[in-house]
């Protein structure tokens, strides 16, 4: 008689299998899965650092805002800029010579020739005031030419070629000096009272 259940040998039937898979095997992914996600991540990635790294538009629309730098702002007198006026100083010679300093905060005009003055102004009878450089220095020159007021470039420049030691101030006369500390000077004689007090448009660069 045969058994219902097939041969019997004394072993237990094996277990029935799904189709398609055998025993240590594991599923297969298709390869073109692998493909695409080797395509589709560094493209992602790239896409992402280009949007973050774009500036936002110049007028702040979109959601970006632009930022700039702030302008610089001016620093201290610009370059050739005098640092004393142009300003009128008084300079009184009724009580004999006055003496001007030019190379202080503000020019100093005194009685007397003083010791480091840049310039006497010599009191005169009846003629208008001589100016002299003390030491002999040949440090002044009369300033011909424009009607307007040197640059301390165009000073310096007539200084250079025409130096003397003294001049006769007269009233609109422009003169040029360089003190003893290397400063230009220009002067403008608004008056030029012979032994009164004269007016001067001084400018010390």
């Amino acid at each position: 008689m045969s058994e219902p259940y097939g041969p019997s040998d004394g072993q237990p039937p094996e277990p029935v299998r799904p189709p398609g898979r055998t025993r240590g095997t594991r599923a297969q992914q298709p390869r073109w899965a692998w493909w695409v996600i080797g395509i589709v991540i560094p493209v992602l990635g790239i896409a992402v650092t280009v949007l973050v790294a774009r500036p936002g538009p110049a007028d702040g629309k979109g959601g970006g805002s632009a930022s700039s730098a702030p302008a610089a702002q001016p620093t201290g007198e610009a370059p050739g800029s005098p640092g004393y006026g142009p300003r009128t100083v008084e300079v009184d010679t009724s009580g004999g010579d006055a003496s001007v300093e030019f190379d202080t905060a503000v020019p100093l005009a005194g009685s007397g020739t003083v010791e480091g003055a840049d310039l006497v102004v010599n009191a005169s009878t009846g003629a208008a005031p001589t100016l002299s450089v003390p030491d002999s220095a040949r440090t002044l020159a009369p300033h011909h030419g424009s009607p307007t007021a040197p640059t301390a470039e165009e000073c310096a420049a007539s200084v250079e070629r025409h130096g003397t030691r003294t001049a006769t101030s007269k009233s609109g006369g422009r003169y040029c000096l360089t003190t003893d500390q290397g400063r230009t000077v220009h002067l403008r004689f608004l008056t030029a009272d012979p032994s009164g007090v004269s007016q001067v448009e001084v400018t010390v660069w």
